[in-house]
């Protein structure tokens, strides 16, 4: 049976079509088995277990964010939410940093991940796209993440754009979590914009019953950093 990818938006090509139809689904299968057999052997649970037990919290959170009208009550339930898939995934607690974007925006990105040179290989970002009538990357980029002052206003793809191309040493990857998108990105692929959007209103408590939601099934394939969890592939 080929895997359920409903909420997963390939956007431009991020996977090839060639490796989704000929190795994607062959990679999932041996990445869960290795997870199943070191979970069975005595270690820590699996990504795809982990992330089952983050399913109560977004159960909780999803319905008080969209009754929420306060921006900073807002992000703090998308932060609570972008720290437990942290977790789950992995990558531990958040490991909050200060990045120079250029001489006038100073950013605090949400979570990094060093590579064994100490170098970064992953930032995660926050996002707050509720009362936009847009997707994440269109969606206003959070002014209280922004630690300079008499900056203009960024949206998130441009915030993005920085990131990976102005400064000193970016990142391969970076994550974008909103309570109802995330948005995976490869600077190697980005000229052409090419991402992972990840639609997690499927993971509602409507569907709580029937199925498993996107984050289960989409962070099954290569990690951007030494984790457990793997979620890109190079292809």
């Amino acid at each position: 049976m080929s895997i359920d990818l409903t909420g997963i938006n390939n956007v431009n090509d991020f996977y090839t079509s060639h490796y989704l139809a000929t190795y994607f689904e062959e990679n999932v299968r041996e990445a869960q088995a290795r997870w199943k057999a070191a979970e069975e052997a005595g270690g820590s649970k699996s990504p795809s277990s982990a992330l089952k037990g983050t399913a109560n919290l977004f159960y909780k959170l999803l319905p008080e964010y969209e009754r929420e009208s306060n921006s900073d009550d807002q992000v703090n339930a998308v932060s609570e939410m972008a720290a437990a898939l942290l977790e789950a995934l992995g990558y531990g607690s958040a490991n909050s940093v200060e990045i120079a974007v250029d001489d006038d925006v100073v950013y605090g990105v949400f979570h990094e991940e060093c590579d064994a040179q100490g170098k970064p290989s992953l930032w995660v970002i926050l996002a707050n796209n509720k009362d936009a009538e847009t997707d994440v990357l269109g969606s206003p980029a959070l002014m209280g993440q922004m630690l300079s002052q008499g900056h203009e206003q960024l949206d998130n793809e441009t915030l993005v754009n920085k990131l990976f191309f102005d400064v000193a040493e970016p990142p391969r990857f970076v994550i974008l979590v909103s309570m109802t998108e995330a948005v995976l990105l490869d600077r190697n692929k980005w000229n052409e914009k090419r991402c992972i959007i990840f639609d997690l209103k499927p993971y509602s408590p409507a569907r709580k019953t029937r199925r498993c939601g996107p984050w289960q099934r989409s962070w099954r394939g290569r990690a951007p950093a030494p984790k457990r969890a793997i979620c890109c592939s190079t292809r």
